[in-house]
């Protein structure tokens, strides 16, 4: 069946005059090679200068929050546009000092026109504390973990369409000062745009 889809795909790329050149100068003036753009076709079948896109990030070193006010994850920020439509998704590894000790995570970023997003923090086996955000700065707190030094996920996901271009950043803290909550190496961010 897979073979098959493209095998239709192809054909229709063949039998689109000149489709094959259009999409060569497309990919070519986009920068695809580089930004992992994808042309499309519109909706009267012609392609589209238009393109997919997606962006990422990912967490290199460890970094340690022992204050109960969020600062931003410095590797998970993504940039993006005034006026475009985003899908993202943050994957945010942690550990905490403490049982007692949970971590709070939210987003920051410029001035929006939407943003909606689902915030998960696990807090011990099997259980997991959910919100659902609108604004900024508005950080969703663990209320501790299961066990010490064992690493867990958050995830944030959402849409943002922003009225200022900036980059969409998330944040941490720590729930108890002074307890360590640490984000991890391999936490990760994915930015699509929504055509």
């Amino acid at each position: 069946a897979l073979r098959s889809s493209f095998s239709v795909m192809a054909n229709l790329l063949v039998q689109t005059s000149g489709a094959l050149a259009e999409l060569a100068t497309l990919a070519a003036s986009a920068g695809a090679a580089s930004s992992g753009g994808v042309p499309h076709l519109d909706s009267t079948g012609k392609l589209s200068p238009t393109f997919d896109s997606k962006i990422t990030c990912r967490v290199t070193a460890d970094q340690a929050f022992t204050s109960t006010t969020g600062a931003n994850v410095t590797q998970l920020s993504l940039p993006v546009v005034a006026g475009v439509c985003y899908l993202f998704r943050f994957a945010v590894l942690f550990t905490t000092a403490a049982t007692t000790t949970g971590i709070a995570l939210a987003l920051t970023g410029p001035a929006f026109t939407a943003l909606s997003y689902c915030c998960r923090i696990p807090t011990a086996v099997n259980v997991e504390t959910i919100a659902y955000k609108q604004t900024y700065a508005s950080p969703l707190i663990g209320t501790g973990v299961a066990a010490i030094n064992t690493t867990y996920l958050a995830t944030l996901e959402g849409v943002l369409i922003p009225s200022a271009s900036g980059s969409l950043v998330v944040t941490a803290a720590t729930e108890v000062a002074s307890s360590a909550a640490t984000v991890k190496v391999g936490s990760v961010g994915i930015l699509e745009t929504v055509v």
